[in-house]
């Protein structure tokens, strides 16, 4: 709700899954549409590492395949996550995110990484 705020408030569109499935649902359908220049591919993926019906991890895994197996631009996914202990932060990182958004999420927080990672 915040990383949406913020979005909002800069007039900068975005999308909500529910849950992992619908997430890869949306980013597929995304990349069918970029690949017949019927619209751009997303600028920055902020994914939830505990989501209902597929994992965060999982997901990014298989949006990395998606992204390689249809020679689409790379993504730009952040984590997004309560778990703070180094190894479950490693391995998020080691499934393909490039940086981490820490619960509980803070406006500060926000803006700091959505502005050091989002293209304009």
């Amino acid at each position: 709700v915040v990383a949406t705020k913020f979005l909002d408030s800069r007039g900068i569109d975005s999308e909500v899954a529910t849950d992992g499935i619908q997430a890869l649902h949306k980013i597929a359908e995304r990349a069918r549409q970029y690949s017949t220049c019927a619209c751009k591919a997303y600028s920055l993926i902020l994914m939830d590492y505990e989501m209902p019906e597929m994992s965060g991890p999982e997901c990014v895994l298989q949006v990395t395949e998606l992204i390689k197996s249809n020679c689409l631009p790379p993504q730009t996914i952040i984590g997004h996550t309560a778990y703070s202990s180094i190894e479950d932060i490693q391995y998020f990182k080691s499934c393909g995110i490039v940086d981490i958004l820490e619960k509980p999420i803070s406006e500060d927080n926000c803006r700091s990484i959505l502005e050091k990672w989002i293209t304009k």
